[in-house]
């Protein structure tokens, strides 16, 4: 019984701390997949379908 209330005290904990932080965590994750999509396009030129020759 107490591992239970236990486990259901850090639940209601971290929700509080993802509806405290929404909008830092949000910002975080926009900033992280803008970069990732500014950087797609250099990927993505060096890549070859014929195994690199020319």
């Amino acid at each position: 019984m107490r591992a239970t209330r236990q486990g259901a005290n850090f639940i209601v904990v971290l929700i509080m701390l993802v509806v405290i932080f929404r909008t830092q965590i949000t910002a975080i994750v926009n900033n992280a997949f803008a970069q990732i999509n500014s950087g797609a396009g250099k990927i993505n030129s060096n890549i070859t379908l014929d195994g690199g020759k020319k």
